[in-house]
């Protein structure tokens, strides 16, 4: 594609970044503007995507870019930042790629193979601490940055710490504050180290970003504490808000302009054919100011950290080095501050300099800069003469003892710091002014916008108040995925408006057919124009107002306009939409008005609530609310007084006929100049699901004989309790209870009679504990008990004792007197273990312990029980040995259809060789090595290789789907999802073909970290099982939370259901329960044609055991699909 428009006889520079607003973003883009003008370089920027809008809107920058023909460009910077949206180093340098034909800067960023331009932190902070210390003898500490990874802050803090350890100082860990970037929000860390006494609190608080800290000013001085006089805050950035804080902020200076400016004199260098192989750093430095107790005048005296560093710097005052040091600073000026002084002014200040040095009686220099800044009008014109005030100090000051002359030169610097206060005072209302008249200006288009759409009006104030020559507008013919064509809104060429016409043209030429070609030097931004996440079109200004902010207030204003156009211009159509759905859905959609009473009903409520629309219309909501539901109510009502949105937003409701229906609620508030007047929405029907869901949650939760919690729910008390005791420092005891001779019950009066005898021991069991003990049914003739908060350890034996009387007593069962006993072993917390699982299985080992002590007997866990031990250290040097003889292989077992009784995949199982490893079962060798943090290594080993193989088959003309376990500590690891992605990229596999089987206990024992890994692999393509579903923490009710396409019913509900009610029931609620939730369901362990007959019954999806086929080696798969027939196991 070309554009045709900006064709001329000059070079162009491109810059992509992701937004112009902030200060960073602002100093390089104009800094790259500066000096390419400066060298007879256009300059085309590209800005709009931000890292946290969704991935449709922050693609648009990059979509408008991607349609530009690169052979018009010459050089690309690319800003800290830019490439945001694409996650890792590979991606950034694949869309790179497409500039392999030009010379590609970027700005302090790190990606391989790229010439950079950035800047370190370390000057400044070191310059900082040494002034805090040094000047303000500062002991106390804390470091601020925003909450989230933030790579610049780290480095800022680690920094921070190593100029503390210089001076023999630390950062205490709880002087470390968090927070987001927000002056409305609270700071919790903050506000906790105040609640100290005052001695306590940190003398300086140097926080990462200065609008974090003139928020931490804002909430100091709401509490009634003054900066600095009782806490000194300081910032890292140096923009102008800063400067113009209250107190002024002393603040590290960051470089931007400079950034800028380097980037594109070393992009130029590369474009005309020179060799640059090294990266360019800039320093930072200090500026001093009023937030750390200096007066300001005194700050901007000695730290002059926006003037380049002179080159060579000596220290004497003559006429060649001082006009040098007076050129660098007028050669480092934007072209608008240049017009404000003539060629000759370095050599003209330097004369009237020394004339004033040898002369008592002469004021030249003052008078020249005071007449000079009565006159200045503008901004940037007063802090031009600022940076020559400086420039000149800065040289008297370095070379002050070689002056004759001293005293003179004494009084000379001291007025050129009045000259540079008055220049920041000026500039301050004058920025004030500049700011309320831009402000203004926007506010009329704001209004022209959305009211007359007058482009006249439009025009004239891009003009004159915001001083645009050059302003396109245009918006896609086609909303949707099809951007090849547009059509122009508005149009302005130097200053003058356009008229627009009907016919579209195409997106590539970015601007309507009747703008005349540039023939001068260019300097234009182009953006897109968004609405939430529709991208609608482009918006293109020229580059001549040196503030970002105004670019993205036009550009909101643009956007939100548009949109507005677009959404009037449709609006009847999609009135008629509405109402003809509105009548035919099957769910109730409703509006009410600001007091909450229905102002309209579709046909929907006769069927949800019985009411007809009549009877509705004009009613309160809270007239139909169920009586058990007031506090739901009550959330609801507040949701709304917030202006919350409402999705899945349970209630329930009173019908017509008196019983209750549970609906769901969706909706939006109907908001009017700024104000909610009502809500519109939707409401479903869930009162059969809801239902469903609860008895599949008793069942989940509650053992149906005893009533007692299960072993799921005991397991989440088990958590429960260690993570309260490891946070209060408590210790608590665990008790496995297995009933001596229930198999002599069970066979001598049935199972009727042992279920009888199992609910009398519960009742039994209960009657000996404290209110707060924790009691389960853990499985068969088990119990599990939590005694919490345990003092002292007589507590534990005496109601082991007590447990052991009262179950010796004799009980009455079915008419007949039964004798039964227990064994009891008890594990503690934290002695003898952390984990819930090592302290079942120690209080497990001491049961045993009991029962081979004669019965009838509790036992403590004691190290000396295990001879398992050796053979875990031989299994753990086994697992080494494995590794790196690479003696680990995998077997298949294959998955069956039920329907057709094909196979249609294989789960991949990983073995050690039987003879080399003495029979060391995967039962064995894997909680070993998730303990031994091997399980990462070895995890990935065995994705690679089923990879690997599945390739083999597919290439084969076999298309298995293979299932792959992978283990809970694997998602400890963030670079998980991209390794797997990275594989079956590498591979050429379908990741639809891949199913990563997980356990409940991976997804909930890590919950935040793990569902970002998997929403992460689900995106990407991947199914994911959740595998010996039952046996852990989740339960159907919850799976919404995570992206899971397939539940593995745990074998022992399969192996057991025949002899197990429990089980016979739970299967077919399961297997009910994922059908309703579209979830595939997988029953595995399946070994008896009876359980094959059970589970085809009930319609079971996918089938793995033994009756069809033992896991075999992968050489034998085609072998078995040869020869399979599923009628042979009939």
């Amino acid at each position: 594609m070309n554009i045709n428009h900006l064709k001329n006889n000059f070079p162009t520079i491109a810059i992509l970044t992701n937004m112009m607003a902030t200060p960073f973003s602002e100093g390089i883009i104009f800094g790259a503007k500066d000096y390419a003008t400066q060298q007879q370089y256009n300059i085309l920027c590209f800005s709009g995507a931000e890292f946290a809008k969704p991935a449709k809107t922050n693609m648009s920058r990059d979509r408008i870019f991607e349609l530009i023909d690169k052979k018009a460009i010459d050089g690309l910077i690319i800003p800290m930042g830019a490439l945001s949206r694409f996650i890792s180093i590979e991606e950034q340098l694949l869309f790179l790629e497409q500039f392999s034909h030009i010379p590609v800067i970027t700005v302090a960023s790190s990606i391989p193979g790229y010439l950079d331009v950035g800047y370190t932190p370390k000057q400044g902070i070191e310059e900082l601490v040494e002034h805090l210390i040094g000047e303000h003898h500062v002991q106390r500490f804390a470091f601020a940055g925003p909450t989230g990874t933030h790579l610049s802050t780290q480095h800022k803090k680690q920094y921070f710490e190593s100029a503390l350890a210089t001076h023999g100082l630390s950062l205490n860990p709880g002087m470390y504050i968090t927070s987001d970037m927000s002056t409305n929000e609270p700071i919790p860390l903050l506000d906790e180290l105040l609640t100290k006494p005052k001695i306590e609190w940190p003398q300086a608080i140097v926080v990462s970003t200065d609008s974090q800290a003139i928020s931490i000013i804002t909430i100091l001085n709401k509490k009634g504490i003054k900066v600095p006089e009782d806490i000194i805050v300081t910032g890292s950035m140096g923009d102008m808000d800063s400067l113009f804080s209250e107190p002024p902020l002393t603040s590290i200076i960051e470089p931007t302009y400079e950034l800028g400016w380097n980037a594109a004199k070393k992009l130029i260098t590369l474009i005309e054919g020179n060799t640059i192989t090294e990266n360019t750093v800039l320093p930072t430095s200090l500026a001093v100011r009023e937030s750390c107790g200096c007066l300001q005048s005194d700050a901007d005296l000695f730290l002059l950290s926006s003037l380049p560093k002179t080159v060579n710097s000596k220290n004497i005052v003559d006429l060649e080095n001082i006009q040098e040091e007076l050129e660098q600073v007028i050669s480092a000026i934007s072209p608008e501050q240049q017009k404000y002084v003539n060629q000759d002014i370095s050599h003209t200040l330097t004369i009237m300099l020394f004339a004033d040095l040898k002369d008592e009686m002469s004021h030249q220099l003052i008078a020249y800069f005071t007449k000079h800044l009565e006159s200045a009008i503008k901004t940037d014109q007063i802090s031009l003469w600022n940076k020559l005030a400086q420039a000149v100090h800065h040289r008297l000051i370095q070379s002050i003892d070689r002056i004759n002359n001293k005293s003179k030169a004494v009084k000379i610097a001291s007025d050129l710091c009045k000259i540079a206060q008055r220049c920041n005072i000026k500039a301050s209302h004058y920025r004030s002014f500049e700011t309320e008249k831009y402000l203004g200006s926007i506010r009329e288009i704001g209004i022209q916008l959305n009211s007359e759409f007058n482009l006249n009006e439009i025009a004239q104030n891009l003009q004159d108040g915001l001083n645009f020559s050059d302003c396109y507008i245009s918006i896609f013919e086609d909303l949707g995925e099809d951007k090849t064509l547009m059509s122009s809104v508005f149009a302005m060429q130097n200053k003058e408006h356009l008229s627009t016409s009907n016919s579209p043209y195409p997106s590539s030429e970015l601007m309507p057919p009747n703008v005349k070609a540039y023939d001068q030097l260019f300097a234009l931004v182009v953006m897109p124009l968004s609405f939430k996440e529709d991208f609608i079109g482009t918006c293109v200004l020229d580059l001549a107002v040196g503030k970002g902010a105004i670019y993205e207030g036009l550009l909101t204003l643009f956007s939100s306009a548009l949109k507005n156009q677009i959404h009037v211009h449709r609006l009847s159509e999609a009135e008629k939409k509405f109402s003809d759905i509105a009548h035919s859905a099957s769910d109730w959609l409703w509006e009410i008005d600001s007091k909450a009473c229905f102002k309209y009903s579709s046909d929907g409520v006769k069927q949800v609530l019985g009411y007809s629309q009549e009877e509705i219309i004009g009613r309160p909501m809270t007239d139909f609310i169920a009586h058990s539901a007031t506090n739901n109510i009550r959330k609801l009502i507040n949701s709304m007084q917030t202006q919350h949105e409402l999705e899945g937003f349970e209630t329930r409701y009173q019908h017509k006929n008196g019983t209750e229906r549970v609906l769901l609620t969706t909706g939006n508030p109907i908001i009017k100049y700024g104000k909610t007047i009502g809500y519109r929405g939707a409401y479903k029907d869930i009162s059969q699901l809801k239902a469903q869901q609860e008895r599949i949650e008793i069942l989940a939760y509650q053992d149906p004989l005893t009533n007692l919690p299960n072993r799921v729910q005991f397991n989440e008390f088990l958590n429960k309790t260690i993570s309260i005791s490891k946070q209060q420092q408590l210790t608590f005891a665990l008790l496995f209870i297995d009933l001596d001779g229930f198999k002599l019950v069970n066979d001598s009066l049935g199972h009727d009679g042992g279920d009888l005898l199992l609910i009398e021991v519960s009742k039994l069991l209960k009657q000996c504990l404290r209110s707060g003990d924790i009691l389960a049914r853990f499985a068969g003739d088990e119990f599990t008990l939590i005694l919490p908060n345990i003092k002292d350890q007589s507590l534990i034996q005496d109601t082991a004792k007590r447990i052991l009387k009262t179950l010796s007593a004799p009980i009455i069962i079915k008419e007949k007197i039964v004798y039964i006993s227990a064994s009891i072993g008890i594990a503690l917390f934290p002695i003898h273990g952390e984990q819930s699982r090592l302290l079942l299985k120690r209080a497990d080992k001491a049961m045993y312990l009991s029962k081979r002590n004669g019965k009838n007997h509790f036992s403590f866990y004691e190290q000396g029980l295990e001879d398992a031990l050796n053979r875990t250290v031989m299994i753990r040097q086994s697992l080494h040995t494995a590794i790196r003889e690479d003696d680990f292989f995998l077997v298949y077992q294959p998955q069956i259809e039920n329907k057709t009784g094909e196979i249609s995949g294989v789960e991949a199982l990983l073995r050690l060789p039987e003879e080399k490893y003495h029979n060391i079962t995967p039962d064995e060798f894997i909680p070993i090595a998730e303990e031994a943090g091997l399980i990462e290594e070895i995890g990935l080993w065995v994705f690679k290789t089923a990879c690997i193989q599945q390739q083999q088959w597919i290439t084969s003309g076999l298309n298995l789907k293979c299932s792959i376990n992978v283990s809970a500590k694997q998602f400890r690891n963030p670079n998980l999802a991209d390794n797997f992605i990275n594989i079956v990229k590498e591979r050429k596999i379908d990741p639809c073909m891949v199913t990563l089987e997980i356990t409940e206990n991976a997804i909930f024992d890590n919950q935040e970290e793990a569902q970002a890994l998997l929403q992460q692999l689900s995106n990407h393509g991947f199914n994911i099982a959740i595998d010996d579903f039952g046996t852990g923490y989740a339960s159907l009710s919850c799976l919404h939370k995570i992206p899971v396409n397939i539940i593995k019913i745990d074998r022992s509900f399969i192996n057991n259901y025949a002899n197990n009610q429990e089980n016979a029931s739970i299967v077919p609620a399961i297997i009910m329960m994922s059908k309703g939730l579209k979830l595939e369901v997988v029953a595995e362990g399946v070994e008896t044609r009876e359980q094959w007959k059970f589970l085809k019954k009930l319609d079971c999806d996918v089938l793995q055991g033994y009756l069809f086929s033992k896991p075999i080696l992968a050489k034998e798969i085609p072998i078995l699909l040869n020869n399979w027939n599923i009628k042979q196991f009939d």
